[in-house]
């Protein structure tokens, strides 16, 4: 015994460390996944602000290209009277003065337009703004710097190129390839006759747009960050949610491992770990309810074998210490008791191999009304002897052709006769009615009482159930032939029920399927 102890604890200790991996490996997966799912959010985000910025530098070049309605004027002019882009092919020097010509300058002005300077002076002489600027004596201020060129300037002189309908390059920037630029199409009515492009510049100039791109891009690192922390907070969250039902339905399963069948885990949530608790109850309570059986099971049978085996017993000893005789009436009464046990025997194996599915049944084509007929011919004479007046109520029509084990049928009929012979009040009356319909057969057996209590109604058909115990024994019974018949018909696909007679007693139905 002490070693058997030591066994279980050192398997339950083995079984908690498992669970503990266990759960640990868990937790790592769901972190795992919830940080994977937030780096690949970051990325998408990192990726989102790099075609943003782009996007953004291309929708600011279309802008400015669609300012060069001058520009592309002179340039469908310069087309139609040369028929081709000859004067200006690699002619940088006519290109800068035709951007001049269309207002697009090709480097941005010191000051603006009203405070440039006037023609030079005379050698040593200063421009009067400048002298009033320094100021009187030795005290002399700077000149206010000049102010920011504004922000729609068509200053974009040094990345406008020109090409050619094949998007050839005719003049303009040439360390750049084509796919760095914007392109809008130069059209002759609906011919194009070249592209104007504007090459992408990396970081704007202007203030605007890079005041812009600043604040873009730190919403998207900030929404990265945010989109990390939320992971690993909600990684917790849901780690402790799952892992804590999962850890109580380990601790359940140990628990019924040591047969602990009264253990219920208390899971409020309800998706799939509340169902799968709630299943988990459901076991551990029909467990517990076998468990209980199996105990009052071994408990009846052990006492419906004790009561014959004492009897042979006293009847043996008696005969050794010759206070009985070994005559007829001697040995008979063993032989009662020996056929007494071979049946509860007999009956015990039967229900052992309807359990396990190994009930073998002969199937034929029967009527089962004819199997009715033969079996209560047999107990007619009892039935009279006994004083129960029998009333087979049976129609003539009634025909239900089916297949089924002749011997098992007449098996339950004998036993639900058998069940009546030994309990009903006498003078009494036992009446057989039966009905066909157009899916099967309904066979009823009726007495005169004593009836059943209600709540005694569905445990009749529990094996070795009896209503009064002490009675049974006394008549014989052993309270599992009513288990058998249930067994036996339901192997058939039918069903048996009890109820309350309208004789006063208890009322035994049976539906046979066709």
């Amino acid at each position: 015994m002490v070693v058997e102890i030591h066994i279980g604890t050192c398997y339950r200790h083995r079984y908690l460390d498992k669970l503990g991996t266990m759960k640990t490996k868990l937790a790592y997966k769901i972190f795992l996944a919830f940080f994977l799912t937030a780096v690949l959010i970051v990325a998408l985000l990192i990726g989102m602000q790099y075609y943003s910025i782009r996007n953004f530098v291309e929708y600011v070049n279309l802008v400015e290209l669609g300012k060069l309605e001058s520009l592309e004027a002179r340039l469908i002019t310069i087309y139609s009277q040369n028929g081709d882009w000859e004067p200006l092919q690699n002619n940088r020097r006519g290109w800068h003065d035709l951007l001049e010509k269309a207002g697009i300058e090709m480097h941005p002005p010191p000051f603006p337009p009203h405070a440039r300077r006037g023609p030079p002076g005379p050698p040593g002489s200063r421009p009067a703004e400048e002298d009033h600027a320094r100021g009187p004596g030795p005290f002399r201020h700077p000149p206010p710097p000049p102010p920011r060129e504004p922000p729609d300037s068509l200053d974009i002189g040094l990345r406008l190129a020109l090409f050619d309908a094949d998007k050839s390059l005719v003049v303009g920037p040439p360390r750049h390839p084509m796919e760095e630029f914007t392109l809008k199409p130069v059209k002759s009515g609906s011919q194009i006759i070249g592209w104007l492009g504007l090459h992408r510049m990396q970081h704007r100039s202007d203030p605007f747009a890079a005041v812009f791109l600043e604040r873009q891009s730190k919403f998207f690192y900030l929404a990265g960050v945010t989109a990390l922390i939320l992971a690993g907070l909600v990684t917790v969250m849901l780690s402790r949610q799952i892992l804590s039902p999962v850890k109580a339905l380990a601790e359940g399963t140990q628990a019924l491992s040591s047969r602990q069948f009264d253990k219920r885990i208390s899971v409020r949530s309800k998706d799939e770990l509340g169902q799968l608790a709630e299943a988990f109850n459901s076991m551990s309570g029909i467990l517990e309810r076998y468990e209980t059986m199996q105990q009052q099971w071994i408990s009846d049978i052990s006492h419906e074998l004790r009561t014959p085996l004492a009897v042979l017993r006293a009847e043996i000893e008696a005969l050794q210490d010759g206070i009985r005789k070994a005559d007829a009436e001697s040995l008979s009464s063993l032989h009662t008791e020996v056929i007494r046990i071979g049946k509860l025997v007999d009956d015990l194996h039967l229900l052992s191999l309807a359990d396990s599915q190994d009930l073998a049944l002969k199937k034929s084509k029967l009527d089962p009304i004819r199997v009715l007929s033969e079996t209560v011919a047999l107990f007619q004479n009892r039935m009279d002897e006994r004083g129960l007046h029998l009333d087979l109520d049976i129609e003539e029509s009634t025909t239900a052709e089916m297949q089924g084990d002749p011997d098992r049928l007449k098996q339950v009929f004998s036993n639900i006769l058998d069940n009546t012979l030994r309990h009903a009040d006498v003078p009494g009356k036992l009446r057989i009615r039966s009905h066909s319909t157009g899916q099967g057969l309904t066979i009823r057996f009726e007495d005169s009482g004593p009836g059943v209590p209600p709540e005694s109604l569905a445990r009749l058909f529990d094996r070795l159930y009896r209503v009064d115990c002490s009675r049974s024994r006394q008549s014989g019974g052993s309270g599992l032939g009513l288990a058998i018949c249930r067994q036996i018909v339901e192997a058939h696909g039918g069903r048996i029920e009890a109820e309350h007679s309208t004789l006063g007693g208890l009322s035994i139905r049976i539906t046979l399927n066709a």
